[in-house]
């Protein structure tokens, strides 16, 4: 049986903890996320990796991972992570962290520019919140 959603009541009080799993981030990039969750209360970081694995992943109770790609625009959908939990929203950043691509199973891709760290704690808390901006042609 896989652990519980993190997601949830804790305890009786009201307050709701999303658990995010970072994996495959250069430092800086880990360093910075960390950071911009810490900030806020509903978010708690349950995990840190070198590598992006499902093995990994299922060793906790998370509602989002977030990884790193060379190119969010041509990630392709990691679905050997979507299938985690049937809730798991992915995160796929780009190593110098201004571009991303959001992945939920339901199936939902939007590719998002000049992401901001309002923008990734949006995405991990609500991903339909995040205003997705297209993407520049040419």
């Amino acid at each position: 049986m896989p652990p519980p959603k993190v997601a949830s009541s804790i305890l009786g009080t009201g307050a709701v903890r999303i658990g995010i799993f970072l994996a495959g981030l250069p430092r800086m990039l880990q360093d910075i996320l960390q950071d911009i969750l810490r900030s806020h209360a509903d978010f708690e970081v349950v995990a840190l990796a070198e590598a992006a694995s499902p093995e990994s992943a299922r060793r906790h109770a998370l509602d989002g991972i977030v990884t790193c790609v060379p190119d969010a625009g041509a990630a392709e959908p990691p679905l050997d992570l979507l299938r985690v939990r049937d809730h798991v929203r992915v995160l796929a950043i780009e190593p110098d962290g201004r571009k991303a691509t959001l992945f939920e199973l339901k199936p939902v891709v939007r590719r998002l520019d000049a992401i901001s760290p309002g923008d990734v704690v949006a995405a991990l808390r609500h991903g339909t919140g995040w205003d997705p901006r297209p993407a520049a042609d040419g």
